[in-house]
This record gives structure tokens, C-alpha cells and sequence, in this order.
């Protein structure tokens, strides 16, 4: 309590000599808000989780008001739980697989400044992509919140409140564009594409919990949650992640039991065929024209060399291609560009942007950042392929984590996974969840 007296008498002082005294009583919310919630790890977890709403409703290049306010409270955080936590207590956080070359990862991040000025990158570029990689480093505060009952439920819930929001915000923008529609091709263009990993996420966990819940309640809202998530992802129309997630669930298929998998199934198979009626009720003599174009841009996919949005990807790597191979040891650090000709616009771009997130990783950091990651990456992985035989009520979603890290490195090559900041935090989520779950064995074990 100290130190929120000092602070907001700092501030009491700093607005009276500016003459800012009107955004004091602001000022002093904010900053007495965030000392008492620097106090409770699993809140403060949680007010940044449900932060990144504000990055993901973000329509601008362009840093906002909020979303500085974001990064200065989460990144201050995150800073003062490292100096919390290694030198005031002294404590080892390296207890999972994976930690080691996740900590090397990020000082290898931090050292692309080296080439980044040999090359003459845009500093803000550098520091911004440095942010965006930095969020992988949530999982050790949030692999400590997992680690009891209590914690992992509070970031869990206040994620699918996160996915919630943003499902609600797709669905009602989409609704209010389809009745405008007048050509069928204007079903796609209308497409919502924020919070696709969201979606994803939920409907693997929704689907794996259905496999293994016996309960008629928790199968009556998991249902909820699984149309509700399905639609939202449907109507993006991003074939990358309908496919990611059809990935995702065969993962999680295969690491169910003989009885799940049918109770799974099953249940899926009846919720798209009720699906298919509302959908044909709704539509009416529109469901014809909308069954085509949905079922169309997902066959697209098998046929990339004829799509020009895939044809564009391909120029874009074979550019990046050719400047990693002048320069494949070192990398040109974060925030450095390239250019390619885009057969979609017919011009040719400068870009920092690679929707190949190994290019991207190869180009950005060198061999040895794409190696490192990886290696962290499958480390992660194959640390938790034990867990999965394991019963109880943790289990389901042991097994969306993995079946979610798996369909990400799918995507990863055309959507960028590994710096995006809503698959960040996933990956990151998953990371820590996979780590709490590692430690609660053993510690059952040992006792």
C-alpha cells in the first residue's frame, strides 16, 4: 500500500505541474489498479490475455492510445515478473523441456539487433517484432498460474471470454453484411478473418472434451461451444485454418480411446447434419449458391497452383528464398524487408510480412533461430506425449495442446503462426498448460 501512495503522489505532483489535473483521477485508477494487480500473478495473467482484444480489434497500422497502454502493461509485467522471480527469489525457472532453448531463442531474438544495423533495418519494425516474439516468454508465468486448480481456471476462462467476445463481434459484423450481399462472391468478401487461432482453439477443445465428457450438462454446453466457434471459424473463410483444424482434430482423434473416438464422432456427425438443416432453413433458396462457394474455397486448397492468392505466396517465398540464401548462417535481424512481385495485384511489394513463418524465422534470425525454435517447438511436444494416456478431468485438454501445436506448424506454412500475436499467446497457453500438467505428475508420482 506504500507504494501506491507514492505513486499516486507522484502523479498528484507531475499533474499539478503540467496542468494535466483534468486526467488525474484517471491517472490514479489505472496506476492503483495495476500495483494491486502486480500482486496476484493469475489476475494480472489475466487482465493481459484479455487485453490482446485491444490488438485484435486494431484496424491500423498505426500504434494506438490503447494499444501502447497495452504493451507498457503487459511488457512491464512480464519484466517485473522475470526480476521477481530470478533475482529478488532467486528461483530456477528452467523446470520444463523446452525452457533452455526458449530463453536462447529470445537472446537470439535481442542479438538480431546486431545485423539489423549492419543492414540498416527500421528500428520500430525491430523493436515491434521483438514484442511480438516476446509473448512466448508468457508461458512461464502462466505455466506457475496453471499449477494450481484455481489459477488454471481463471486463465482459461478468462480465454474463452477472449474468444467469446471476438466470436460475438464476427458473427453480429457478418450478419449485418450478408443481408447487404447482392452477388454470391460477396458471401467470401464479407468474410471476418480476426481470431481465427481463437476459434480453432476452441472448437479442438470443444471437440475433445465431447469425446470424453460422460456428463449430459457438460456435453449440452460443450455443444454451445462447439457450433458456436465452428460458425465463427466458418466465416472467416480462411482455408489455412479450416484445414489447420481438421488437422487438429484427426490429432485429437487419434488419442482417444476406441469408446471416445465413436462418442466423438458421433456427436460431431450429428451436429453438422443439424448444422446443414438450420443452415438450409435459414438460407432458404440462398443455401444452393452458399454450400457451393463454402465447399469450393475449401477444395481450392488441393488446387494451389491455380490460385493466385497461393501463387502471390509463392513469389513472396522465392524472394525471401533467394536473399536467405546470400545470407543463411547470420539472418538480417528482426525487422528487415524484401521485395517480390505479386501476380495477385500485379505490382511488386517491399514487405517485412512472410506468410511461410520458417522462411520467415530462417530469414529473420538465421539457422540457428530457426533451429532453436524447432527444437523448442518439438521439444514441447514430445515432452507431453505421456500425458495423454493419462485419465481425469485435465486430459482433454492435454490432448487440445498438442493436437493445436501440431495443426499450427501445418499452417505455419502459409499463415505465419510463430509471430502472430493471437497464436503467439496460444502456442504460449498451450506451452504452459502442457508444463503445469508435466509437473502435477511428477509430483504425484514422487509422493
Amino acid at each position: 500500500m506504500l507504494l501506491v501512495f507514492l505513486a499516486n503522489a507522484g502523479l498528484v505532483s507531475v499533474a499539478t505541474i503540467t496542468g494535466t489535473v483534468l486526467y488525474l483521477p484517471i491517472a490514479l485508477l489505472v496506476v492503483t489498479l495495476a500495483i494491486i494487480l502486480s500482486r496476484r500473478l493469475v489476475w494480472w495473467l489475466s487482465a493481459v490475455l484479455f487485453g490482446h482484444i485491444v490488438l485484435f480489434l486494431q484496424r491500423t497500422t498505426d500504434i494506438s492510445v490503447s494499444e501502447a497502454v497495452f504493451g507498457i502493461v503487459s511488457y512491464g509485467y512480464l519484466g517485473a515478473y522475470f526480476i521477481d522471480r530470478i533475482i529478488v527469489r532467486r528461483e530456477t525457472l528452467f523446470s520444463a523441456p523446452g525452457d533452455r532453448p526458449l530463453a536462447l531463442f529470445f537472446l537470439l531474438a535481442v542479438a538480431s539487433a546486431i545485423p539489423a544495423v549492419l543492414f540498416g533495418n527500421d528500428p520500430g519494425l525491430w523493436a515491434r517484432e521483438l514484442l511480438v516474439l516476446a509473448g512466448f516468454l508468457l508461458s512461464f508465468p502462466l505455466r506457475e498460474a496453471c499449477t494450481t486448480a484455481g489459477g488454471k481456471r481463471v486463465v482459461l476462462v478468462t480465454f474463452a471470454m477472449l474468444a467469446g467476445v471476438m466470436a460475438v463481434r464476427n458473427i453480429v459484423e457478418y450478419s449485418e453484411r450478408i443481408r447487404e450481399i447482392h452477388y454470391a462472391w460477396e458471401i467470401v468478401s464479407g468474410r471476418q478473418t480476426a481470431g481465427e487461432p481463437l476459434f480453432m482453439a476452441m472448437v479442438v477443445w470443444a471437440a475433445a472434451s465431447l469425446g470424453i465428457s460422460t456428463q449430459v450438462r457438460s456435453r449440452a454446453i460443450l455443444l454451445s461451444v462447439f457450433v458456436l466457434f465452428s460458425f465463427s471459424l466458418a466465416a472467416t473463410f480462411s482455408r489455412g485454418y479450416w484445414l489447420g483444424t481438421f488437422l487438429a482434430l484427426f490429432v485429437v482423434f487419434l488419442f482417444l480411446t476406441k469408446p471416445e473416438r465413436v462418442r466423438m464422432a458421433g456427436i460431431l456427425s450429428l451436429v453438422c447434419l443439424g448444422g446443414i438443416v438450420l443452415a438450409w432453413l435459414m438460407l432458404g433458396d440462398r443455401f444452393g449458391a452458399v454450400a457451393a462457394i463454402v465447399f469450393g474455397r475449401l477444395l481450392s486448397a488441393g488446387l494451389a497452383l491455380e490460385d493466385l492468392s497461393f501463387l502471390t505466396r509463392l513469389e513472396e517465398s522465392k524472394a525471401v528464398l533467394a536473399q536467405i540464401a546470400a545470407n543463411p548462417v547470420m539472418g538480417y535481424g528482426l525487422g528487415a524487408d524484401f521485395a517480390y512481385y505479386s501476380p495477385l495485384r500485379g505490382v511488386t511489394y517491399t514487405n517485412a510480412y512472410v506468410h511461410n513463418a520458417y522462411l520467415w524465422l530462417w530469414f529473420k534470425l538465421g539457422l540457428a533461430g530457426l533451429a532453436v525454435f524447432l527444437a523448442l517447438y518439438i521439444g514441447k511436444i514430445k515432452a507431453a506425449i505421456n500425458a495423454f494416456r493419462r485419465t481425469g478431468q485435465n486430459r482433454p485438454l492435454a490432448i487440445t495442446a498438442v493436437a493445436l501445436l501440431i495443426g499450427m506448424m501445418i499452417i505455419s506454412f502459409t499463415s505465419p503462426q510463430f509471430y502472430a500475436r493471437d497464436s503467439v499467446m496460444i502456442i504460449a497457453l498451450c506451452w504452459a498448460v502442457l508444463s503445469a500438467e508435466e509437473e502435477e505428475e511428477s509430483g504425484q508420482s514422487s509422493s
